[in-house]
């Protein structure tokens, strides 16, 4: 068991390995590479059709995963949304009475303002 999985790992540095020197424009390492994953898939006792098989199998699942990430990572975002809404809503309720009673209060000041004008001018009629 332990003997497969250093195998199966020595395989996966080599397939990445290849991959970088064709990215690289090193294509005469990138064959060695090749026979080396031959020979290992060989000793493994794997044809080379059942690899590409397991590896477009693995590649439709990495797929699938991250498909299933990224609605995952969709619907948090979308709670996240519809939170901060009601967060907004919220927030713009409190501050509307806030307004509302500051403009009371403005309303109550300039109105005792206007009372004592009012009472400066009967004082000046008076005199």
């Amino acid at each position: 068991m332990f003997e497969k999985i250093t195998k199966r790992i020595q395989l996966n540095r080599i397939v990445k390995a290849k991959k970088t020197a064709i990215e690289n424009n090193q294509f005469e390492t990138a064959a060695l590479l090749r026979d080396d994953e031959k020979r290992l898939l060989k000793k493994m006792g794997i044809s080379t059709e059942q690899n590409k098989k397991n590896s477009h199998q693995l590649g439709i699942i990495k797929r699938w995963v991250e498909t299933l990430k990224l609605k995952i990572q969709r619907e948090k975002l979308l709670r996240n949304l519809k939170e901060n809404k009601k967060q907004e809503i919220y927030y713009a309720k409190k501050l509307n009475c806030i307004m509302v009673n500051l403009l009371h209060d403005q309303k109550i000041a300039l109105h005792k303002k206007i009372e004592r004008i009012e009472c400066n001018i009967e004082k000046y009629k008076n005199l």
